[in-house]
């Protein structure tokens, strides 16, 4: 098994770092323990204040079901504070977003995880700077089995190269 260089992403085969972050109430979460449910999805985004984050993370939540059936479980990880990401969470939720089958749907169905410390974003090896915002986070994709080894992995090269939910399905099905 691989170590993990925490100057560099994880690559597939190698275990996610042994990190924390925090839920939206500020209790501690560890990633291991997370991914220890199933094949977990770990989206990290830059922040709030990103439209390419917010086109993601609702375009996750529109198609969430087919992601769902595909046996995926989903969590975003941002730089946020607590505070912060439960706010942009709750407003999200005010607009809602319209499901394939027509419905809509004005609860999000995936945690929001909080690095404000940047401990998981740098030990992901995702650290990229911001003259506006300081540190943040590279947009990535990290699909995470039983055993917290990567079994896919897509780090953005800038703001707007992002894993589609086509693409993210797809990661899914090539996971024996």
């Amino acid at each position: 098994m691989q170590a993990v260089d925490s100057g560099r992403p994880p690559l597939v085969g190698a275990r996610i770092p042994d990190v924390s972050v925090f839920d939206t109430e500020g209790h501690t979460v560890s990633l291991t323990q997370l991914a220890q449910q199933g094949l977990m999805v770990f989206v990290f985004y830059q922040g709030q204040w990103c439209p390419w984050c917010k086109a993601q993370i609702t375009t996750y939540w529109r198609y969430y079901n087919e992601i769902l059936g595909a046996g995926l479980k989903v969590a975003f990880i941002s730089v946020d504070t607590p505070d912060v990401s439960k706010d942009y969470r709750d407003r999200l939720e005010e607009t809602g977003v319209k499901l394939p089958n027509k419905e809509r749907s004005n609860k999000i169905p995936f945690p929001f995880l909080c690095d404000p410390d940047r401990r998981a974003t740098q030990a992901f090896g995702l650290s990229r700077q911001s003259r506006e915002r300081g540190t943040i986070s590279k947009p990535s994709v990290f699909l995470v089995n039983k055993e917290s080894v990567v079994t896919y992995a897509k780090v953005g090269r800038d703001y707007a190269d992002r894993l589609s939910h086509y693409e993210l399905l797809e990661a899914g099905r090539t996971i024996e």
